[in-house]
């Protein structure tokens, strides 16, 4: 299908998100220091954060002494894995040899860091002293030019991490979420499609009173606690339409959702904060 305009794509989104009740005015949790916010965004590519991220950052490395703070440079965490090796490293310390872009996923974080570090920008204070325009363009495009296995995607994440609140991270969540919504498949690596994703976001957030940081982290919550991935919408319009309570029922509490009676007949489905009422037509007999 032909690409949509901004403005359906966000209305679209915006019911979803109100029809779910999802909290749209948390931030990501950021990092003190650049070389944390580099390491998550570069081993958050293809693999799941909380099993694969998380025990880097908030285990691993400070047990190896490397603690997140704003004074931590780029060229320390250089010097530091330079002494064992990068290999010794990600196997023995990182416990991690996952690849992107073909490369070991620890050697495209000692490039972003030398890439910094040779201009001098050592700390993400230093990142967030630069004018919107010209971090804009450093990360998306001289960084994108400059290391082999940083993408688009993942620059635009790295720039959330450093605290820009007007960028999403356009990912597979994204791509899948919309193609739900509205039947458009948006393209990985198309920069029209990614800017069209973009601007649906900044326009929903808007309508939401929001950032699209915000929002973006809002859907990531959801989907990893199940909520996209686990609740397939064409299964549940199919049951909700052919009126089948008891089949919906067993579905959604399969899925850790809490399913009650709305009036006037409807379902109330709850999980922790999250609240959404579905239309079901009445039961068969």
């Amino acid at each position: 299908m032909n690409s949509p305009r901004p403005a359906v794509l966000s209305e679209s989104l915006v019911r979803f998100v109100q029809d779910r009740n999802l909290p749209v005015n948390e931030r990501y949790p950021l990092w003190h220091s650049g070389v944390y916010a580099l390491i998550d965004c570069i081993y958050s590519a293809q693999a799941k954060y909380q099993s694969t991220v998380l025990p880097i950052l908030q285990q691993r490395l400070p047990a190896h002494g490397l603690e997140d703070h704003p004074e931590l440079r780029f060229s320390d965490f250089l010097e530091l894995v330079e002494q064992r090796g990068p290999e010794v490293y990600a196997q023995e310390v990182l416990k991690n040899r996952q690849r992107v872009g073909g490369r070991l996923k620890l050697e495209v974080v000692l490039d972003a860091c030398r890439f910094f570090a040779g201009k001098g920008l050592e700390t993400r204070a230093d990142l967030e002293c630069l004018a919107a325009g010209e971090l804009d363009a450093l990360i998306l495009e001289d960084l994108v030019r400059a290391v082999k296995g940083i993408g688009p995607a993942l620059a635009r994440y790295l720039l959330m991490l450093v605290g820009r609140e007007d960028h999403i991270k356009p990912n597979t969540l994204l791509v899948r979420l919309f193609r739900k919504l509205s039947g458009w498949q948006a393209r990985h690596g198309d920069e029209a499609d990614m800017g069209l994703l973009l601007a649906a976001m900044t326009q929903a957030a808007k309508a939401l009173g929001t950032t699209p940081m915000r929002l973006d982290y809002a859907l990531w919550r959801f989907e990893s606690q199940g909520g996209i991935r686990g609740l397939d919408l064409p299964i549940l319009e199919e049951l909700s339409q052919q009126g089948l309570h008891s089949v919906l029922t067993a579905y959604l509490e399969g899925q850790g959702w809490k399913v009650g009676v709305a009036e006037p007949g409807g379902l109330e489905v709850r999980r922790g904060e999250e609240r959404w009422v579905m239309e079901v037509r009445a039961e068969r007999q």
